[in-house]
């Protein structure tokens, strides 16, 4: 059992392992309710100073350069450039970025966003279409975890999540 005063952080990094708010309650011996509510207090009481600035990893001379060019966050960033913006040849092009910029940029993009927070807001149903080989696969490897293909999935995407926009604990 969690003391009291560990369980608000508890609940927090469990909910950052994508478990639900029911499986955290029960496990921390309290409401669902309950736990929604330190999770969300522990959450504002994390201190803003371990916030890394939007262009962490990113030269000075980059960061002014894209804002220059009006971009001010990394989803304005990651926008343009799943637009083309950054794309030689492409329309939307960003004038202005060398070479080398252009291979600081998407790489930065490759890396997991430091500042993005991974909540589990809610469930949503999902329909999967697979194929004989792919339903055998996961049968066998929902067996072989001892876990329902449902939560293997639910795994696998929380972990996927995870490995895009790193971990927040």
């Amino acid at each position: 059992m969690t003391s009291s005063h560990e369980t608000p952080r508890a609940s927090y990094g469990l909910s950052l392992q994508g478990y639900s708010l029911e499986h955290i309650a029960e496990r921390l011996h309290t409401s669902d309710d309950r736990i929604s509510q330190m999770i969300a207090k522990y959450q504002r009481q994390l201190p803003a100073a371990t916030a890394k600035p939007w262009w962490h990893g990113l030269s000075s001379s980059t960061r002014i350069l894209l804002e220059e060019l009006g971009l001010h966050s990394h989803d304005d960033v990651e926008q343009a450039y799943q637009e083309g913006a950054f794309t030689q040849g492409h329309p939307n092009l960003l004038r202005g970025l060398s070479e080398r910029t252009l291979r600081q940029i998407t790489s930065w993009l490759d890396q997991p966003n430091a500042n993005a927070v991974i909540t589990k807001t809610a469930e949503c149903p999902l329909t999967l279409t697979l194929n004989a080989e792919c339903a055998h696969h996961l049968e066998w490897l929902s067996r072989a975890a001892h876990i329902t293909p449902t939560v293997l999935v639910e795994k696998l995407i929380n972990e996927g999540v995870r490995r895009r926009y790193g971990s927040q604990d």
